[in-house]
């Protein structure tokens, strides 16, 4: 993770002149090296020049990048860009959990289960297996 000082795809730069050159320079190291970028949320660009209009340029030079193997390992990793407060460049935080928004909710007891005559083999089964 850090600042790479080079941006990857055009869409990773607003404003300023586009020298296309570097970002494919920045492409073609990353893949002799059997890197892939993090996938990150939040905000789009990790860096801004906090210029007035027509001089404001924005640009994604921080990142994250990992290679195969440890993607196996966290697959589910991204990276969270928080706003810029203080600094030209937004803070950056690496989750290897990602999102979590799969787990299951906890467990909530519905009131009808109960008016099932076979609930309670249900229950003493469970207790059963708690020994």
């Amino acid at each position: 993770m850090g600042d790479f000082n080079g941006f990857l795809w055009k869409h990773e730069k607003k404003g300023g002149h586009l020298t296309g050159s570097s970002s494919k320079s920045m492409r073609a190291n990353l893949d002799n090296l059997g890197l892939i970028p993090i996938e990150h949320q939040g905000g789009q660009f990790t860096w801004s020049n906090r210029r007035g209009p027509g001089k404001h340029i924005k640009v994604t030079l921080d990142r994250g990048v990992a290679n195969d193997q440890w993607r196996c390992l966290f697959p589910r990793a991204t990276l969270r860009v928080f706003p810029a407060i203080g600094s030209d460049h937004s803070p950056i935080m690496l989750n290897t959990m990602g999102d979590m928004s799969f787990l299951k909710q906890p467990f909530k007891f519905e009131a009808i289960w109960a008016r099932d005559l076979r609930s309670h083999l249900v229950v003493k089964s469970a207790w059963a297996n708690f020994d």
